[in-house]
């Protein structure tokens, strides 16, 4: 007999309405969660239960693919023994919906001519004129919500003059329609009215968001999203955040398709909203938690990059932080440290070990500081996006903090690693050691004022050492990766008396 690993969920429907009146996951012993689940709708058969309040892990054992369809019938029978108000129970494989539904996500993202056939759609104060013409673009209803988001996305801009001298603006999708302007509470009420008169299921969502308005002490609502149910599965969606955002109090319209069915995983870390069966995870977290995490952009997920090992927004340190994270997408990383809004260089430093990134920052005296993460695809010529920040309290003047050499974008590029020296100046007359390896390098060099100093090279994977005296105040290491090709600057070290 055939076995099926997938997990499943049983979802109950009510007859007058059809919402999802709750789901649960489900598995061999089923008749244990269902009775449960008879129970709670029998002693209360007006509410309506989110699709989360009673979803456990499903068992991993295998099931037998005619299990389901009986252990249904006997459903059915007990859900009418005890309430006739019920329309339907469906069984759900999660697996396949959610492979199917990144499936479509991506080849929605990727449909350039319909893309371009929604951006043919002109914006006027007829509504229902808009859907219509969006909906002849569609088969199924995630498309439907792709076409009014991609819609809204490309035709709402942020009113950015009201909102920064504080005058109120109309969420009346007439208003937002006519001027094709608005702010979060317009752009969300639009969405789901275009959402109601195509045909699907959309709320609206209100908490709080870390964005320009965001305030550690203060708790209460200051952004609004969507939550949209398809195959009685929610979704969540942020069409103010997916059209663009802000540059020095202007707005830039910057289609971003991250927030169109956002994963609640990763959209807690920026929105939190005011109930927590809007939050669309296992196991909410609280206001608290919220506050207190490191607010993760959305390049963090995009770039795929996972296991942060700090996600507390504000650190105590003594003088030094160190981060791991890592990728599997060939990132190169920037770290900077700012002290008053003012740049240190110097004062950070990253390393590679294949996926593993270890990123360290030194602070030369007490005080506060933040430090700033940003990454680019190694291919990419575009500028580093910023991933997270933290705000950093250092306890203890640092007078032994030299902070780090200076290094080039051939340095990441070529995934170096430096062993020593890792400080940011060198003295005078001394001998030092020089040690890296440089992926793919020919040939290296210490140019110490204007002497090259050949390194030696010691294994096929391109380690590199020597010993050298430094008797000029100009030292910086290069290398040679093609023959009769330039050489790249990869390291720079101050010199001091």
């Amino acid at each position: 007999m055939k076995k099926n690993t997938n997990r499943l969920r049983i979802c109950v429907y009510n007859s007058s309405s059809n919402d999802l009146i709750f789901s649960s996951a489900a598995n061999e012993n089923i008749m244990s969660p269902l009775k449960k689940m008879i129970s709670i709708y029998s002693n209360k058969p007006s509410e309506l239960m989110s699709d989360t309040d009673y979803l456990k892990k499903s068992s991993k054992r295998d099931i037998s693919e005619h299990f389901f369809d009986d252990i249904k019938e006997k459903a059915k029978k007990s859900f009418q023994a005890s309430s006739s108000n019920f329309k339907n129970i469906l069984i759900h494989n999660e697996t396949e919906r959610n492979n199917s539904y990144l499936t479509q996500r991506k080849d929605l993202i990727e449909n350039d001519i319909r893309n371009k056939k929604i951006l043919t759609i002109k914006r006027t104060t007829k509504s229902k004129e808009i859907v219509a013409s969006l909906s002849k673009l569609t088969k199924n209803d995630i498309e439907k919500a792709w076409v009014i988001f991609y819609w809204i996305g490309h035709n709402i801009e942020y009113d950015t003059k009201s909102y920064f001298s504080g005058k109120s603006v109309s969420s009346l999708t007439m208003d937002v329609l006519r001027t094709g302007k608005s702010v979060c509470s317009g752009y969300a009420h639009l969405f789901q009215e275009f959402c109601d008169l195509i045909g699907l299921q959309c709320f609206l969502v209100s908490g709080t968001a870390k964005g320009l308005s965001f305030d550690t002490n203060k708790t209460e609502s200051n952004h609004a999203w969507n939550l949209v149910k398809i195959d009685a599965v929610s979704y969540l969606m942020d069409s103010t955040w997916g059209a663009g955002h802000l540059r020095e109090n202007e707005f830039i319209f910057e289609f971003n398709p991250f927030y169109f069915m956002v994963n609640p995983e990763h959209l807690i870390y920026t929105h939190f909203p005011e109930k927590s069966e809007n939050q669309l995870l296992a196991k909410s977290r609280t206001m608290e938690k919220f506050i207190n995490s490191v607010a993760l952009e959305h390049f963090y997920f995009d770039y795929g990059i996972k296991n942060l090992n700090i996600t507390e927004k504000k650190l105590v340190v003594l003088d030094e932080v160190t981060l791991f994270c890592e990728d599997e997408n060939n990132l190169v990383y920037l770290a900077t440290v700012k002290k008053n809004g003012t740049e240190l260089e110097g004062y950070t430093w990253i390393e590679r070990a294949k996926n593993k990134v270890k990123i360290i920052a030194q602070f030369p005296c007490k005080g506060n500081f933040e430090l700033l993460v940003f990454a680019k695809r190694l291919d990419s010529q575009k500028t580093y996006h910023k991933l997270f920040s933290y705000d950093i309290s250092v306890q203890r003047d640092n007078g032994s903090a030299k902070g780090f050499p200076m290094t080039y974008k051939h340095f990441e590029e070529s995934e170096c690693f430096l062993y020593e020296p890792k400080t940011q100046s060198l003295k005078i007359n001394t001998k030092v050691r020089f040690d890296i390896k440089i992926k793919n390098c020919l040939e290296a060099y210490v140019i110490i004022g204007e002497k090259w100093n050949n390194m030696t090279k010691t294994s096929k994977e391109c380690h590199f050492h020597g010993d050298f005296l430094i008797d000029s105040n100009k030292v910086t290491i290069y290398g040679k990766f093609q023959e009769g090709k330039n050489n790249w600057g990869l390291v720079q070290y101050e010199v001091r008396n």
